[in-house]
């Protein structure tokens, strides 16, 4: 698929002001442009590189966001008081049952979970996947921190034009789903749809939800445990770690299968490559790439979102990305970003160590020093954006 660019280009879209749609303060303008110059300093720890292009800082959104906490531990997507759980869990036992097309009752069982453990780290043992990430609770709160940052970044939850539907009652599937933050915060913004989220492992929640929002153990490289349009808006982000190179097609073909006409289709994916960097970061991220081809999987696949929902007959399909800063010359969104940095340093360091051969303090060592530049050359990474509407039926 795509080709990686540069390290000293830039890529930032032209994005319109995007209003917020959590209610966290005042629209906010994402930065997009920035001016270069050379930097004269280099540093290198493994490897050594040549020049590093350094570019100055932009004004990065200020907006007050979800309390930032020590430990993403602390942080919950839903928040809900003893007596506000108390009212879910009772209103929940009076709504009539979910719409039955959106739940898969004819579908065998999942088979029980199996995991291996990995230097302390659990993952799933699923037969045919080659996801790199462990499925246990630092894991959650990696995920909890990604959306936080993703919902930052871009003043809302989707870009596709869905507000409408969400709020005049959609039947809405989020593949890939996780923890659920995402699911359970469209459920509980649009009291009126139906949500409902898949994941491989079952690290969503089970009970404590809004009662509009459910979950179900599903992997997305197998045939989806639904019928054929079903949902009116399908999102799906941050798989692209999981899904190999000729996977692709298959799973595009599912959400199309199961959206209904006319419906939406959102894919959000982050890029293996990270800009204005210095050699540290630059060393691992070309490492990384280097190990996900090996795994024959697609580092910049992000890239091509738009082109496979075009593809697969999709129409009105958009493209863009947004750049978040890392570092605290960021600001807010930057220190989201570089905890979420942190965080996936050390949600990859089991298998990456394994890969690399190195050991664990060697590891160490790298991603420090891979922090520190951030902040250093003011580094940022893009997350991309795609979006595209199933054709309407044809009215006779």
């Amino acid at each position: 698929m795509g080709n990686s660019q540069s390290v000293d280009t830039p890529r930032h879209a032209s994005l319109p002001t995007i209003n917020s749609r959590d209610h966290t303060g005042s629209p906010t303008r994402i930065p997009r442009s920035i001016s270069s110059h050379t930097s004269s300093k280099s540093s290198s720890t493994f490897s050594k590189f040549s020049s590093v292009r350094r570019l100055s800082a932009d004004t990065v959104p200020s907006t007050t966001i979800h309390p930032l906490q020590q430990s993403s531990k602390h942080l919950s997507p839903y928040n809900l008081s003893a007596e506000t759980s108390r009212r879910t869990s009772s209103s929940s036992s009076r709504r009539p049952s979910p719409n039955p097309s959106l739940v898969a009752l004819n579908s065998p069982s999942p088979e029980p979970e199996k995991y291996v453990w990995v230097a302390g780290r659990r993952f799933h043992n699923v037969e045919g996947s080659e996801y790199l990430y462990p499925c246990d609770e630092e894991e959650i709160d990696r995920l909890h921190v990604m959306h936080f940052m993703v919902r930052f970044a871009i003043q809302g939850n989707y870009l596709a034009p869905v507000s409408d539907s969400l709020r005049n009652g959609a039947a809405v599937l989020d593949v890939a789903c996780g923890p659920g933050s995402w699911s359970m915060e469209i459920a509980g913004e649009y009291p009126k749809s139906e949500l409902v989220g898949i994941d491989m492992t079952s690290m969503f929640p089970s009970e404590i939800k809004p009662p509009n929002c459910q979950f179900i153990r599903a992997n997305i490289t197998q045939p989806l445990p639904f019928d054929d349009g079903s949902f009116d808006y399908v999102f799906m982000r941050f798989v692209n770690m999981g899904i190999e190179v000729e996977q692709w097609d298959t799973v595009i073909r599912e959400l199309v299968r199961v959206a209904k006409p006319g419906a939406w289709i959102e894919l959000v994916e982050g890029d293996v490559e990270r800009y204005r960097v210095g050699p540290c970061i630059k060393d691992f991220d070309t490492k990384l790439a280097e190990v996900l081809r090996g795994r024959n999987l697609d580092p910049f696949a992000s890239r091509n979102l738009d082109k496979l929902l075009i593809k697969h007959g999709l129409i009105n399909v958009k493209r863009t990305f947004i750049s978040s800063p890392a570092g605290e010359w960021a600001g807010k969104l930057g220190q989201l970003t570089l905890q979420s940095w942190k965080a996936n340093f050390e949600a990859l360091k089991p298998q990456l160590c394994l890969a690399w051969n190195i050991s664990e303090e060697q590891y160490q060592a790298l991603t420090s020093a891979c922090l520190s530049e951030a902040d250093i050359h003011k580094s940022y990474e893009n997350i991309h954006f795609a979006y595209g509407q199933k054709k309407p039926a044809q009215r006779d």
